[in-house]
């Protein structure tokens, strides 16, 4: 049975057959008078015709009998239910000419946002960006419009399609947006004009201005709290963006690069990428800023992990090492010493040195002396120097002697740990070793040194009662061109003449 709707009646009633019956009009096998088909639209795409045969209607032909008063309604059959049902999360699609039927469009249209965002979240641009424009070509007024536009706007961005884009978002915020697709929209627009920003000659600048559009966005009221975290999000993002592109300038200026350390000291930590203060810190270094730089490498620690927090130690050893803050560098190697277990033999003996400075011999000492088993620190002179100086001032000699000599076996410079010894020779009163090193280091001595070297072997000579040998070597003194030695060297010559053993308190 097909039910009409009031119209048809209407009509029918009005024609006068709404109440017709076979048996008022003539008999069943009376042939039809006339007929009248009546075609009407309804909701769904099934056709609905009513024909009716009744008398009166027109005149019959000549001889034709009077066809009987009947009424019959032809009409498809309506599918039981839709292809595909709306999904349970999502409501119908309203209706407007008919509640009871949904509208065929509704479900498919739901099918095809479902796909769409699934492609989305696949990365299928393409497919994705098909099914949204069919979405709104099969319900030009979807109630999800301008979220459909504005996820649309983002595949198109994706797609790199950026100025279609563009315009999308135009036409939203040119609108009438509840709160949280305002706030969206005006994220995906910022966003998007500051991927191209971030490629100019002046990427600060960019990053700069997308900050503070965040910072705007932030104090936002009408955030969802997943929409708060893509906020944080976006700003790790940026700062990453922004690394990638300073990569193409390599010498940043001080005042950009000031700069941009006052936006990282405003970001929350949650909105830093973990990796980018080493970053920083290589710049900051490069820049001469060391001590920003000694501040950047201690956070990059505190954020690293295995193998890259070797490199990490190795730049802010040579940041405070540069910037000469010998007290915190003997703490940051202490801390790598600690967290390894031991420290490369080169930097344990730069430990022992910096200990030294710093006034903790003993330490140095015991440093120094470990550093110095292995052959990487021990072919550096200036630990073997670091360690004697150790237990020169923990009133050893006899023990600083022994390192100097031990160094004076391998293959290395001489001459300082020549010096070094000699002195500690002619402290000991060990004249005659240190006249043969003095004798030594006569023959490649500069200008400025021979003077010393001729006078101390003078004394040793003197010292040993090699009387002239020590004339000998203060005469040559006295005619060289110092004024400082000359007197010196005379000192000494009145000296024998009056005390053979040298002069008292000259030695």
């Amino acid at each position: 049975m097909v039910r009409l709707t009031g119209k048809v009646l209407m009509t029918l009633a009005c024609l006068g057959l709404a109440g017709s019956s076979p048996a008022a009009d003539g008999g069943a096998g009376d042939p039809p008078k006339a007929r009248l088909a009546v075609r009407m639209h309804v909701a769904t795409p099934a056709l609905v015709e009513v024909v009716i045969g009744g008398q009166g209607l027109t005149e019959p032909t000549k001889g034709e009998p009077a066809a009987p008063s009947t009424l019959r309604v032809e009409t498809e059959k309506l599918p039981d239910s839709p292809p595909t049902a709306a999904p349970a999360s999502k409501a119908p699609v309203p209706v407007a000419s008919s509640p009871a039927a949904a509208p065929a469009e509704a479900p498919a249209a739901a099918d095809l946002l479902l796909q769409a965002r699934a492609a989305s979240r696949d990365g299928n641009w393409p497919e994705s960006l098909a099914a949204y424009r069919q979405v709104l070509q099969v319900v030009p007024q979807h109630p999800e419009r301008d979220l459909i536009t504005l996820e649309t706007a983002a595949v198109l961005e994706n797609l790199g399609q950026e100025d279609e884009a563009l315009q999308l978002y135009d036409r939203l915020l040119a609108g009438t947006l509840a709160p949280p697709l305002l706030g969206r929209a005006r994220l995906g627009r910022s966003t998007l004009i500051f991927h191209r920003q971030i490629q100019s000659p002046d990427p600060v600048a960019a990053f700069s201005q997308y900050r503070r559009e965040l910072a705007s966005l932030d104090q936002f009221d009408h955030w969802n709290p997943a929409d708060r975290v893509n906020l944080k999000r976006w700003e790790v993002q940026a700062w990453e963006h922004l690394m990638t592109a300073l990569k193409s300038h390599p010498e940043l200026p001080v005042a950009r690069l000031e700069e941009v350390m006052t936006l990282w000291d405003q970001s929350p930590t949650d909105n830093r990428p973990r990796t980018a203060a080493g970053f920083w810190a290589d710049r900051l270094y490069r820049a001469g800023l060391l001590g920003e730089a000694t501040r950047f490498y201690q956070t990059a620690l505190e954020n690293c992990e295995a193998p890259a927090r070797s490199l990490l130690w190795t730049r802010w050893v040579d940041s405070l090492r540069e910037l000469g803050d010998w007290r915190q560098l003997e703490k940051v190697l202490s801390s790598w010493r600690q967290e390894t277990g031991g420290l490369p033999p080169r930097l344990a003996a730069e430990l022992g040195r910096v200990q030294l400075l710093n006034g903790s011999v003993a330490e140095a000492a015991a440093t120094l002396e470990a550093a110095l088993s292995q052959d990487e620190a021990a072919q550096f002179p200036e630990n073997w120097l670091a360690l004697a100086q150790a237990h020169q001032q923990l009133q050893d000699d006899p023990q600083a002697i022994r390192v100097l000599e031990r160094a004076l076996l391998r293959p290395l410079p001489q001459e300082t740990l020549q010096k070094q010894l000699a002195a500690l020779y002619d402290r000991a009163g060990r004249y005659d070793q240190a006249a043969l090193i003095y004798q030594k280091l006569l023959e490649p001595a500069s200008p400025a040194d021979r003077g010393f070297f001729l006078e101390r072997l003078g004394v040793c000579y003197t010292k040993t009662q090699q009387y002239s040998q020590a004339h000998q070597i203060f005469r040559e003194l006295a005619h060289s061109g110092d004024y400082f030695w000359q007197k010196l060297a005379q000192a000494h010559l009145q000296g024998l003449s009056v005390y053979p053993g040298g002069i008292p308190g000259v030695n």
